[in-house]
């Protein structure tokens, strides 16, 4: 999927296209997550592919991206893997795609693959601040030191980290923070107080079947808590100033940070 402005000309040789990476999902949400954001940032050919579950592979789509937009001999493809964490996709799998790209290309393009929309730390935490103790949820990573973004957010924010991969890490945090309201409360002596909110900030660009899951969670979570009031917040993408943090991060990425130019 790819949208071309009307003032778009394949002659001009030093242009530029984009193209938004994204996991891939057989929740449609998340596609149509990430063609709506590709229609809502500045004038540009701007695509969307997945590394996963697409009709062909990640290489092929960039390819075909290139190939369908007529991009001039010596113009610029801009690689942005919409994801949150240096997982295996990001540090490997999408490389290794970008080359084999590159090797069907030829010479005649340069792809840079840009670093991963997560990277834009100081973005998330001001897309992110909200008043009060909370838990940040992420899907989590088996590569080692892949959340440790994550754990630097969340200490920024204020808040505590779960992860989706560990099933039982969202209750313990749970669990911490009622016991400090219990603790708390104990040393009150007026009367019982009401509810305490507790934000669940999901980690996530699109609405899918991890957030439905997450919200179904917690709704079972909630006798277990009846102190607490928890309140699953809106994935990234449906924050006011989400847009934004996207373009800026294409704007500041005037040179590759994942990462590389990978021309001939």
């Amino acid at each position: 999927m790819f949208e071309i402005p009307s003032d778009w000309s394949s002659d001009v040789p030093d242009a530029v296209a984009y193209l938004l990476v994204t996991h891939g999902s057989r929740d449609p949400r998340s596609h149509q997550g990430a063609i709506a954001l590709s229609r809502q940032l500045s004038p540009s050919p701007m695509g969307t592919a997945v590394l996963e579950l697409g009709p062909v592979p990640l290489h092929q789509q960039v390819i075909d991206f290139v190939r369908q937009i007529r991009l001039p001999s010596g113009g610029r493809l801009r690689i942005l893997p919409l994801f949150l964490l240096p997982g295996v996709h990001v540090m490997e799998d999408i490389p290794a795609e970008v080359a084999l790209a590159k090797q069907g290309l030829g010479e005649r393009v340069h792809l840079e693959l840009l670093s991963y929309l997560g990277s834009q730390q100081s973005g998330m935490v001001k897309l992110l601040q909200q008043p009060g103790p909370g838990i940040l949820i992420a899907h989590g990573s088996n590569r080692p030191g892949a959340t440790a973004p994550v754990e630097a957010l969340a200490k920024w924010l204020g808040l505590q980290t779960a992860y989706w991969v560990q099933p039982e890490s969202l209750v313990e945090r749970i669990a911490a923070i009622a016991q400090v309201f219990e603790e708390n409360a104990i040393q009150d002596t007026g009367p019982s107080p009401e509810p305490r909110a507790i934000a669940i900030l999901p980690y996530f660009l699109f609405e899918g079947a991890i957030t439905d899951a997450i919200a179904e969670r917690l709704k079972l979570l909630e006798p277990q808590f009846p102190e607490l009031q928890l309140r699953l917040r809106p994935t990234l993408s449906e924050i006011p100033g989400f847009v934004h943090l996207v373009q800026q991060h294409l704007s500041d990425s005037t040179a590759p940070v994942t990462g590389r130019t990978i021309a001939g």
